[in-house]
């Protein structure tokens, strides 16, 4: 959902090392998988709170109907339906075969316990939802920043909106937290400082460390604790 101050992201594609390489790399590679599983062959999706709309190119090239809904018009004047996503999604009942719902419901005052509900009325029987939500994040876009979400929300709660969980993830791992929250802490380009160079040269640094790190381990195969964790990733299947 966007904000008046809200900056929205128009590409999943980020370079290394800018802050939120695993974040985005970790959104990326779920939502194009998702997409392809479940965008194809004239499927109807609705992007709610779409922004900039990252994600209409690739529906469009895999033979989606792509609808944009968000809050307020974006910068393109590109959204196709204005929606208060606090309150109802203006579209018909049963017309949506794909709802893509990204790293919006924090940004809802009740966070599922009104959207999930209009999601089921606006998709048709057995459409799904493609659901991301940060974890372990900075506070952004305030003061609409209402809540962070684990995979055990959606367990508990999917059957009661009327749905099935089909897939459930935790993006991320031990070492990709540390190194994008000392990221975070080092994130000093906007001072304006007579050592503003060095701080820029020391956070370059421990970008290269942190990340390298967790890549290096992320190549290796080994499973590192998954109870600190970047994003919530689910899909949900309509019931009923």
């Amino acid at each position: 959902m966007t904000t008046p101050a809200a900056r929205r992201r128009n590409t999943y594609a980020i370079g290394w090392p800018a802050f939120g390489h695993f974040i985005i790399e970790h959104l990326r590679a779920f939502i194009e998988e998702q997409l392809t599983t479940y965008a194809g062959g004239g499927a109807v999706v609705a992007d709610i709170g779409c922004g900039e709309q990252p994600w209409r190119k690739l529906v469009a090239s895999l033979g989606g109907c792509y609808i944009g809904v968000d809050l307020q018009q974006n910068e393109s004047n590109s959204v196709d339906v204005i929606s208060d996503l606090n309150e109802q999604i203006d579209l018909p009942d049963r017309t949506v075969d794909v709802v893509l719902f990204t790293e919006v419901l924090e940004h809802l005052r009740e966070g599922g316990g009104k959207v999930m509900p209009e999601i089921r009325r606006i998709l048709k029987p057995d459409g799904v939802v493609i659901l991301t939500t940060p974890f372990i994040y900075r506070l952004h876009e305030e003061p609409y920043d209402y809540g962070r979400f684990t995979t055990h929300y959606f367990t508990a709660n999917a059957s009661r909106w009327g749905f099935a969980v089909i897939d459930s993830r935790r993006s991320g791992n031990i070492v990709e937290v540390w190194a994008t929250l000392w990221d975070d802490f080092w994130c000093l380009e906007r001072a304006r400082t007579p050592f503003s160079l060095p701080r820029r040269i020391w956070n370059t640094g421990m970008r290269v460390l942190g990340q390298g790190v967790a890549s290096v381990m992320n190549a290796s195969g080994l499973k590192l604790p998954a109870f600190y964790y970047l994003s919530t990733l689910c899909v949900l299947r309509k019931t009923g």
